[in-house]
């Protein structure tokens, strides 16, 4: 009778020793027209990467299994030709939305060797472990923030058709749905300093969060932060952005202005007047927006010790003259039409646009990325 119990016993023991802890994902899909289509599930961050995974979608659900030597970071959606990326635009300009917000039928989730449930839908959600609880959690709160600012968006579209005092209350709300969830997401990545999930939310929020924000973030990061792709894009982009900080000297540069003249923002910063770094593109629509607010400034104070310096991101020239004259730009413009690669977006971290650099006479920056209502008011303290 031992002797029964105890091979029965090593039996047990090496069944428990072969085999092998590994992750499960059981998914389901909120569209029974993507039946017979296959989902993937890729690395995070990675460009054009192969599928780590994949499953058919049958009677709106899929599982896919596998084994996890760490935790890893992936997202898991369907092809561009099952759901173009088109469509995800589309679905997106019809409601406000962020960073960390999914694309429709797209998740992120932290994949480690665990039980994961995942619902693909126009607003996805992961459950099942810790961390991708934790992140679904920040992801709802992000969505009520969407929810309560859904009337922000059918007036955005409207802009330009409304009178100056709406504009200055829309700008003001769609401030603070802004501001909002940047400070639900630096509460997140501060209680998840080392987890991979902080370090995506922290991607996806950097170039909202300040300077000495990012970069006691990174003084505390540890090597599963750092691994997360993008990370080390935004320890450069903090390294940059200190030369270029509040306090600092302007950073000159040369480049061919609208007349196919070569000019240094030296020619006019520096000089005596304030200086206004305006960086925009005819493409962007937020820029577009702030241009008339830009435009009645600039009226009202080129006759004193105020200048605007416009540098823009476009590649093409014509649309890039085309909008100089359409919005009654007339201070100095400048590009390289390098796009996202300006040497000046460059030199001064531009990451995302409109940003403006504000520059003192004596060529010390003073502030920064300062729009509609906030310029107004500074410039009307600086300006006599």
């Amino acid at each position: 009778m031992k002797k029964s119990f105890c091979l029965m016993a090593a039996g047990a023991l090496l069944a428990a020793c072969n085999s092998t802890p590994g992750y499960k994902i059981s998914g389901t899909v909120g569209n029974p027209g993507l039946n017979g289509e296959y989902v993937y599930l890729y690395e995070y961050g990675i460009p054009n990467g192969m599928p780590m995974d994949s499953a058919m979608v049958q009677n709106g659900s899929f599982t896919m299994k596998g084994t996890q030597n760490n935790p890893e970071l992936c997202v898991i959606t369907f092809s561009d030709d099952v759901i173009s990326q088109r469509e995800k635009n589309k679905y997106a300009a019809n409601r406000m939305m962020g960073p960390v917000d999914n694309d429709i039928f797209t998740a992120v989730l932290v994949l480690d060797n665990s039980d994961i449930s995942v619902k693909l839908d126009t607003f996805s959600v992961v459950s099942g472990t810790p961390e991708n609880d934790s992140l679904q959690v920040l992801i709802n709160d992000m969505e009520g923030y969407n929810q309560q600012a859904s009337p922000i968006a059918v007036q955005m579209r409207n802009f330009n058709n409304l009178g100056q005092e709406d504009r200055n209350k829309l700008q003001q709300w769609y401030g603070k749905y802004v501001k909002d969830r940047v400070e639900r997401a630096k509460d997140y990545v501060e209680r998840n300093a080392h987890k991979l999930s902080g370090a995506y939310v922290f991607g996806q929020y950097a170039s909202f969060m300040d300077g000495s924000f990012q970069e006691k973030v990174l003084n505390n990061a540890d090597s599963t932060f750092r691994s997360v792709p993008g990370i080390d894009r935004i320890e450069k982009q903090v390294a940059v952005m200190k030369k270029v900080a509040v306090g600092q000297k302007f950073a000159d540069f040369s480049m061919i202005n609208q007349d196919g003249n070569t000019v240094k923002l030296s020619d006019y910063a520096g000089k005596g007047k304030y200086v206004l770094l305006d960086f925009w593109a005819s493409w962007c629509g937020p820029c577009i927006k702030e241009i008339p607010e830009i435009v009645n400034l600039y009226n009202k104070y080129k006759n004193k010790n105020f200048e605007i310096v416009g540098v823009s991101l476009d590649e093409n020239k014509e649309a890039w003259l085309k909008a100089i004259i359409q919005y009654n730009m007339k201070w100095p413009q400048l590009s390289d039409l390098k796009g996202w690669n300006n040497e000046a977006a460059l030199l001064y971290g531009v990451t995302s646009i409109p940003y403006t650099v504000l520059i003192a006479p004596d060529g010390v920056i003073i502030d920064k990325n300062l729009r509609g209502d906030s310029l107004s008011k500074t410039l009307q303290k600086l300006i006599k």
